[in-house]
């Protein structure tokens, strides 16, 4: 591989890691699937969990959040991932 091809594949790795998130790419960072993601963050609403307002839009299943926020929320979904599959 080329100096340049290789400079090109690291630029677009870091900017598809810096893309906003959608549930899916949330999930599947998490080690979910999107409808798990989705049926826990339902189970934060009901159970009065904070994850904050702009993670909890990824239950919609058509917004995106930046990658900021996700990783600011990251352990808590993480979190509760784990209390909804103990469920």
């Amino acid at each position: 591989m080329t100096a340049e091809a290789n400079a090109l594949n690291y630029r677009n790795v870091l900017r598809d890691y810096e893309a906003p998130l959608n549930l899916w790419r949330a999930a599947h960072e998490l080690g979910a699937t999107d409808e798990e993601l989705r049926n826990a963050l339902a189970y934060a609403t009901a159970g009065k969990i904070d994850l904050g307002p702009r993670f909890s839009v990824l239950a919609h299943g058509q917004e995106v959040i930046p990658r900021t926020v996700y990783a600011e929320g990251y352990l808590k979904a993480y979190e509760l991932l784990k209390r909804w599959r103990e469920r």
